[in-house]
């Protein structure tokens, strides 16, 4: 992923063609759609490829783009499924409250005791908020919490854990 020393952010994922003439439909993670381009290089995961992007339109997270070396809705199909990178060093830093998803995805999850019982598997988002997806890595069983400051008080990034509590914890326990 990338080069050893630069860590690789995702910030959309191919999801369909778009047309006829190669057009594709991308589901971006990012604030503005119509910024895909904002951020620097966009690749795919593993750096073999670099993607020339120029968004067309956007509606809701999805922005519809063309790429300079599709010209076609076949070759347009054969990229569904592929996830769009940047280095992270191109996003901007973030005051002491927010959070990029990406650093608080593996972080420890103590209960208010100050006990581990799991880790942040993913961050997502259904529409009323995001939630931290948290499983017990001996029993694999997961739950959703809300991300908010009376569901997890504190998080510490640099000690690589998140406090959540135990009201939220309790199908986990």
């Amino acid at each position: 992923m990338g080069t050893p020393s630069q860590k690789l952010i995702v910030i959309g994922k191919i999801v369909a063609a778009h047309g006829i003439q190669g057009q594709i439909k991308i589901k971006t993670f990012i604030e503005n759609p119509l910024d895909i381009n904002k951020y620097g290089p966009i690749q795919n995961e593993d750096g073999s490829t670099f993607f020339h992007i120029k968004p067309l339109h956007a509606k809701g997270d999805v922005v519809v783009v063309s790429l300079k070396s599709v010209t076609d809705r076949n070759q347009a199909e054969a990229l569904r499924g592929t996830e769009l990178y940047v280095g992270r060093e191109n996003f901007p830093e973030l005051d002491e409250s927010t959070f990029y998803n990406e650093d608080l995805i593996g972080l420890e999850v103590h209960n208010s005791a100050g006990k581990s019982v799991g880790i942040i598997l993913s961050v997502q988002n259904f529409g009323a908020g995001d939630l931290l997806e948290v499983q017990d890595p001996k029993t694999f069983q997961a739950i959703f919490v809300p991300f908010r400051d009376e569901a997890v008080p504190t998080v510490d990034l640099e000690g690589g854990f998140v406090v959540v509590e135990d009201s939220y914890l309790e199908d986990l326990q």
